[in-house]
């Protein structure tokens, strides 16, 4: 068996979750108001979001 990685069991110790969501959560939710960036329409459109 291979030794534990250290932030793992750093993680353990002190509660955190040792593996986390990744990404962020629906547009609307995380950013409530604002135009999406993948939307031609959207004033906030860029083009590396596309």
């Amino acid at each position: 068996m291979h030794a534990h990685n250290q932030i793992s069991l750093a993680a353990k110790a002190s509660g955190e979750p040792e593996f986390r969501e990744v990404g962020l959560g629906p547009w609307a939710e995380t950013h409530p108001g604002e135009p999406r960036p993948d939307d031609l329409a959207s004033p906030n459109y860029d083009v590396r979001f596309d």
